[in-house]
């Protein structure tokens, strides 16, 4: 591990430091840790609070491995590219039912939904992608030293010593902390307070902000206390991972998660899959691509935040993930017709019509799917299926392209 360099060290602002703005109850005490040194997340210029499209640093949860996952330091030191399409291969094996429900357009029940978040957790631990260091694997061999000096021995042990954050926002919300699943929070705001400092971690958010966007009718004394209320709710939820650690930290006016946590968002996650699946496209890896693509697609459950839809300050984040999930299935579609991977790719184009309904050529990639795997039937309802799209939701009708590819599959021709 890195020499961890000591920061200049500041004190945080605590009950005992007679802060009105921040009378949140005795936890408030946790926001005074001196000693441990926290890594820094710095929001680059353009991006989203998510890091679109870029990426973040993103620290991994710490969980066992898959109980098939090879162990053995020769796993974890084989190349990038290698434990990727390890991983994907692993996430495509235990998908085919999942699939094979997608071309019949039927939903995935509560056990498929739970297999499929458990199997993402443990990606956390399996997968560079979300590896706290931040660093490249050859960066990583460059810099490593042999060991860690004996000054640096206490700090190293209680940054490994720091719980765990697990936040999912790509799926029905979920939060473990430290492994333990965190159902009860004391109020609502302070669980929307929670989700607004997760799409929001690369920078911490003032307290301002905060009246601001959940309070924004009340008048400045009222919308504080009741900040003040949320945020202890929010940190007695949190104590039920670890009761003496502090998993939220106010200073200098701000809000944010304590850096020294081992965290993991599945949105940055999936962020991160879709900036190296793309790097590796430029460069002309097309398994290493496509590898992260599909683990990018098993990472996307559902639209972020899904049971907040009507929560404005959501909607750019959200917009920007959902752009960036239609294009990793564009890509996988494509790469799987190119295969001759009908199924694959009909499956792939099942989940952007999900999304958009009104997308003319994911309906017309679906129709020659079908028509190829000699399901003329099939592709012929597709057509219907696009028809009635466009005129219930645009007041459209087909294109000349579509038509005559209806008209092709009609007569039997070959496409």
């Amino acid at each position: 591990m890195l020499p961890v360099k000591p920061a200049t060290e500041r004190p945080f602002d605590s009950v005992g430091h007679s802060r009105p703005d921040d009378s949140s109850g005795p936890q408030d005490r946790y926001a005074s840790p001196r000693g441990p040194t926290h890594r820094a997340y710095v929001l680059p210029a353009g991006k989203t609070a998510l890091g679109l499209p870029g990426s973040g640093t993103v620290a991994a949860p710490g969980h066992t491995p898959l109980p098939h996952a090879d162990k053995s330091d020769s796993w974890f030191n084989r190349p990038l590219p290698s434990r990727l399409l390890d991983t994907a291969l692993r996430i495509l094996h235990l998908s085919e039912g999942t699939r094979a429900e997608a071309l019949r357009h039927h939903s995935v029940d509560a056990v498929e939904h739970e297999r499929t978040q458990r199997l993402i957790r443990e990606m956390g631990c399996m997968l560079d992608l979300t590896g706290g260091s931040g660093r490249t694997p050859e960066s990583q061999a460059v810099a490593e030293p042999a060991s860690v000096a004996p000054g640096q021995a206490d700090t190293v042990a209680r940054e490994d010593a720091a719980p765990s954050l697990e936040i999912y926002l790509l799926s029905p919300f979920r939060v473990f902390a430290n492994d333990r699943a965190i159902d009860e929070w004391p109020n609502c705001k302070g669980r929307s307070i929670f989700k607004y400092l997760a799409t929001h971690r690369f920078q911490p958010v003032p307290k301002e902000v905060l009246m601001e966007v959940f309070w924004p009718d009340s008048d400045r004394d009222a919308a504080r206390n009741n900040l003040n209320v949320a945020i202890y709710g929010l940190r007695k939820a949190l104590a039920r991972g670890d009761p003496s650690y502090p998993f939220v930290l106010f200073r200098q006016g701000c809000y944010s998660f304590n850096p020294a946590l081992r965290l993991w968002v599945d949105a940055e996650a999936f962020v991160e899959c879709v900036r190296r699946a793309q790097a590796a496209d430029q460069q002309g890896d097309a398994g290493t691509a496509m590898a992260a693509y599909r683990v990018a697609q098993a990472v996307y459950h559902s639209p972020l935040l899904v049971d907040d839809r009507y929560e404005d300050w959501l909607s750019p984040q959200r917009q920007g993930l959902q752009d960036s999930y239609l294009k990793v299935l564009t890509r996988l579609a494509s790469n799987d017709f190119g295969r001759e991977d009908f199924e694959a790719c009909a499956a792939s184009t099942v989940k952007m019509l999900e999304v958009d309904n009104c997308n003319e050529d994911a309906h017309r990639l679906l129709m020659r799917c079908y028509s190829r795997m000699g399901h003329t039937h099939l592709a012929l309802r597709q057509y219907h299926f696009c028809v009635d799209a466009l005129a219930r939701e645009l007041k459209l009708i087909p294109s000349q392209q579509t038509v005559a590819l209806f008209q092709q599959i009609r007569h039997r021709e070959p496409i």
